[in-house]
């Protein structure tokens, strides 16, 4: 089969990635299917300032009608319209996260978090906005109930990698964990969100001293049962929070979506291998090169200076270096709890890493395969979210009891 990626609307495969990114929430409260493709209509192939001004045109237009919805006191309909107009505000500043210091992105941002917490609003008082204490500062993030009775229930701590507000992060199981009674927690981390866009905050490879103030701050939540906290780790947070989990003991279980060991070797693992040779050897020169060669590829240069700003680097040979300390490889058998691990055959990760994280794991443990003729070989199982919660959910259900 061939991947979605690239087949759908779009030559460059990483704007039919983010394409397929919304469809993904399309059932979540995200736009429709046919929404989406006729917002992308409006879109240059490769022109992200053309993607901008897509989604950012029919954000205002469904923020305008969620506005009269409230209005007209049709709270449902305002509830679900704030969302939709959320996530087209997310994808509109997703094509300015290439340079933090575009006048357009914290405007933008702001108008995303508000329509979400309008939406929040609205959801009878299910939704707390968050303040997380964290060194001398705060961490953002929202706690999220499926009712107000206060009635101790397992808590779904969920938390994504690199270009994801944490909000957004409800919409990729959240809702699916709401459905079977569980409370809902979401947070950006150093390097994410407004953590990174307002404070400044770059990743750090020792999560466990983001994730504890984290649970700290959960355990005085009400109806959060302490005997219930599970971690959820997506995309590059996989490995954070799997370090963090090695260091904390009250997490009920873990899930990581998909499994990883070392972010540098997941990163390198198409590189040529003489230029790996040298810049082990400390000769930098040809791997230096070889990322100069990749940054005239449009795809490649916007994700990378995506992600080096979130690492606080300003070239993209520093960016690979930063990544050294990121691996779990040491600290693999401190992990306890029962965790669930998964694996997209066609994740551009490669396949290598989740088997050998799996394998090395000394707690009660599950592996999920993904296929591409599931519809779910994508990073993530991207377009396949009903198969993803449906499987780690059910697992979890079992944890659980």
């Amino acid at each position: 089969m061939k991947p979605l990626a690239g087949n759908i609307r779009f030559k460059s495969q990483l704007f039919d990635f983010q394409l397929i990114r919304s469809l993904h929430h399309s059932g979540y409260g995200g736009p429709d299917f046919g929404e989406c493709f006729a917002i992308c209509s409006d879109v240059e192939d490769g022109d992200w300032e053309s993607w901008n001004a897509a989604w950012y045109a029919v954000a205002e237009r469904t923020r305008t009608k969620a506005e009269q919805f409230l209005t007209d006191g049709n709270r449902p309909s305002a509830r679900r319209m704030f969302l939709r107009a959320f996530e087209c505000y997310r994808q509109a500043g997703y094509a300015l996260l290439a340079n933090l210091r575009d006048p357009r992105l914290i405007p933008t941002t702001d108008r995303m978090q508000q329509c979400f917490r309008q939406s929040g609003e609205l959801m009878d008082g299910r939704m707390q906005v968050l303040k997380f204490p964290y060194e001398n500062t705060t961490l953002p993030g929202y706690f999220v109930r499926p009712d107000t009775s206060g009635r101790p229930r397992p808590t779904i701590i969920i938390n994504c990698g690199y270009t994801v507000f944490c909000e957004e992060s409800f919409l990729t199981g959240g809702l699916g964990a709401l459905d079977r009674g569980w409370n809902v927690l979401v947070y950006d981390g150093p390097g994410q969100g407004s953590a990174l866009v307002r404070q400044g905050l770059f990743f750090r490879h020792d999560w466990e001293k983001v994730i504890t103030p984290i649970v700290d701050h959960a355990l005085t939540l009400p109806g959060v049962d302490p005997k219930g906290l599970v971690v959820f780790g997506r995309s590059f947070n996989s490995i954070l929070s799997a370090r963090a989990v090695a260091f904390e003991p009250r997490i009920r279980a873990f899930m990581a979506d998909p499994g990883e060991c070392n972010k540098f070797r997941s990163v390198i693992h198409n590189f040529p291998r003489d230029a790996m040779t040298a810049f082990d050897k400390g000769d930098e020169a040809p791997l230096s090169r070889h990322l100069e060669g990749l940054m005239q590829q449009p795809d490649f240069s916007f994700s990378s200076r995506c992600r080096m700003q979130t690492h606080g680097t300003s070239n993209v040979l520093d960016y690979v270096k930063s990544l050294r300390p990121y691996e779990i490889e040491s600290v693999l058998g401190q992990i306890k709890c029962p965790t669930a691990i998964s694996c997209a055959d066609h994740d551009d990760r490669g396949i290598e890493q989740p088997r050998e994280m799996f394998e090395k794991l000394r707690c009660p443990k599950v592996y999920f395969p993904f296929t591409m003729e599931q519809g779910a070989g994508e990073h993530c199982q991207l377009g396949a979210p009903e198969l993803t919660y449906q499987t780690f959910y059910d697992w979890l259900e079992g944890v659980l009891k």
